[in-house]
């Protein structure tokens, strides 16, 4: 019984890990496509009609 709770706890620790460290990585790509999408837009929206102040 006990020489088995390390052996089950151990491949779900480094499971969530991964699961873990791949959802930070898809989060972090996602960010980023939307930072360079949304600054395309805001370029093509200042050149297309110019803010004036």
């Amino acid at each position: 019984m006990v020489s088995s709770v390390p052996a089950d706890t151990v491949p779900d620790s480094a499971t969530d890990n991964t699961a873990a460290v791949i959802r930070a990585f898809f989060i972090t790509l996602l960010f980023s496509l939307v930072l360079t999408l949304h600054a395309q837009a805001l370029s093509a929206l200042q050149m297309r009609r110019p803010i004036q102040f």
